[in-house]
């Protein structure tokens, strides 16, 4: 019985010492060097580790950098997993990012497609140009907390990813860092970061909050350029300067999407690009009382703004010529005395009794009448029922002859209270821009199309239009005068010069289905398109 014991244990060991080694941990298909010294291993299972102490090579071959692949890319369908062990102070560039093969004509893109999951450690500062681009099965990735700057295109199509975070130590970013990451949701950008790089986030569809440091001081082209799921963008005090094309513009793809969205500046006007709102369909906040906001800051710059102050709005005492917060016989006698000349003070705002805008004999006489007790109103009159401020949609369905059949124009037209207008057409690749001026005079703007050079006048019913000459028509500079009416069933009538007319359906833009809009105007939603 004693020696029994020994015997069963020689036996077990030698049944053990029997089994395939995958039973014992998993069996390295691949290894190699990737840094002075660094070391890297494949195992059976699909996980790449690297190990060591220092920075990784700079590899290349990829579409936008010249050199020789990572050492692991002919196994790149074989990664599912990358584990950097602490030690390793930086991502390589192109180290898993997507590369053209070389040698085939045309070249061939090759990319890391497998991937899942990256674990880097705290000892990473850097992570270099087109690190991880093209990983198109990533869906997580820790960022070092002592990361200190990711290059350019880093994540370019990373199509799974759906959140990210950088560390506050992180105060450099690559331009097209996060370009057509086409499920990406949401992203935090480090504090201390002081330019957002062009492309940053662009192409992202699917992206619904992005927070912008306060630190940040300048956003770059193309910046949120195509990012439709983006329906806030806040602006934080320090920015100074935003480029071209960096907000999102509106989608064609879908006849009748929710294309707006709002846009709030939280300090003073930043120098903005020509074109920095270009195609965007957006309301833009500011603050009220910031006088760098001035009338011409609030342009289109090639979109389709509406400009709307926030804060607390100043209460005017229409009337209260001295603004003494009363309105008695004093303020009448300094209203008279202000406009006989005298040597006074008159707030212009409160002392405009019938707030036209002026402060003339109109508001003498409409607070003398006041004080006597006649049934009037100070202020401003309440707007007509009727009015032909705000954005209205026009929907109109017709067969054409050739290619071109059952085209559906949804028609976007837009007038605003300082005289500025647009109109749009859905299905069309172009849109008019109309800039015009209200009956008072504003210095006219040259739209960016010549040939659709006009300024509008509205005074009551009567709409003046200006045509600027065309030379390549050989068009002459012309003035109509249009006649409008407002129907009773909220439809609007359009007299031309020539004695024609015209009934549209107008409605008020919301979030209605193109369907729906179908329906309400009485054409078939069903009805095939030829």
């Amino acid at each position: 019985m004693k020696k029994t014991a020994p015997l069963l244990l020689l036996v077990l060991i030698l049944c053990l010492s029997w089994l395939p080694v995958s039973a014992h941990a998993a069996e390295i298909t691949a290894s190699g060097t990737c840094g002075d010294n660094l070391t890297w291993t494949l195992t059976n299972d699909g996980t790449l580790t690297i190990s060591g102490e220092g920075d990784m090579y700079n590899y290349g071959n990829n579409r936008y950098n010249s050199g020789k692949p990572a050492p692991w890319s002919s196994y790149r369908s074989n990664i599912t997993h990358v584990v950097v062990e602490s030690g390793v102070t930086s991502i390589g560039n192109c180290a898993f990012g997507q590369y053209q093969s070389v040698g085939i004509n045309p070249p061939v893109i090759r990319t890391y497609s497998s991937i899942q999951t990256v674990s880097l450690p705290d000892t990473v500062i850097s992570i270099g140009d087109n690190a991880f681009s093209g990983c198109q099965s990533l869906q997580q990735i820790n960022m070092p907390t002592q990361l200190k700057s990711v290059g350019v295109m880093a994540f370019f199509e990373c199509s799974a990813l759906t959140h990210i975070e950088f560390p506050d130590t992180c105060v450099t970013l690559g331009y097209s860092l996060l370009e057509n990451c086409i499920n990406l949701k949401s992203v935090r950008l480090p504090e201390g970061l002081e330019a957002i790089p062009n492309f940053m986030v662009a192409g992202c569809d699917d992206l619904e909050t992005i927070d912008i440091p306060d630190t940040v001081t300048s956003i770059g082209g193309y910046a949120f350029h195509r990012c439709y799921s983006l329906k806030e963008i806040v602006i934080p005090a320090g920015v100074t300067e935003i480029a071209d094309y960096t907000f999102p513009t509106f989608s064609l793809t879908d006849s009748f999407e929710e294309l707006s969205y709002t846009i709030k500046f939280l300090g003073n006007a930043p120098v903005f690009g020509d074109n920095a709102f270009y195609n965007a369909i957006a309301t833009v906040y500011y603050p009220r009382n910031d006088d760098t906001w001035a009338p011409w800051i609030n342009q289109h710059y090639g979109g389709f703004l509406t400009w709307k102050p926030y804060g607390e709005e100043p209460t005017i005492l229409y009337g209260d010529a001295n603004q003494d917060n009363e309105i008695d016989g004093k303020d009448l006698i300094l209203l008279r005395q202000h406009l006989a000349g005298w040597d006074v003070t008159v707030s212009p705002d409160s002392a405009d009794a019938n707030g036209d805008g002026e402060v003339d004999g109109k508001d003498l006489i409409l607070l003398r009448q006041h004080l006597a007790g006649w049934d009037v109103v100070l202020g401003p009159k309440p707007e007509e029922s009727h009015s032909i401020l705000g954005t209205w949609v026009y929907v109109a369905r017709e067969d054409w002859e050739g290619d071109n059949v059952a085209l559906i124009d949804i028609n976007y037209m837009k007038f605003n209270a300082d005289g500025t207008g647009w109109n749009w057409f859905e299905n069309w690749s172009n849109y008019d821009l109309l800039y015009g001026r209200p009956a008072d005079g504003w210095v006219d703007i040259t739209p960016p199309y010549s040939d659709n050079s006009f300024t509008y006048t509205l005074e009551g019913d009567r709409l003046t239009v200006t045509y600027a000459p065309i030379e390549d028509f050989e068009i002459e500079a012309e003035t109509k005068v249009y006649t409008l009416a407002w129907n009773e069933d909220g439809s609007l009538t359009i007299h031309y010069p020539n004695g024609d007319e015209g009934t549209y359906k107008l409605l008020p833009r919301d979030n209605m289905s193109l369907e729906e809009l179908l329906e309400l105007f009485g054409l078939d939603p069903n009805a095939p398109e030829n």
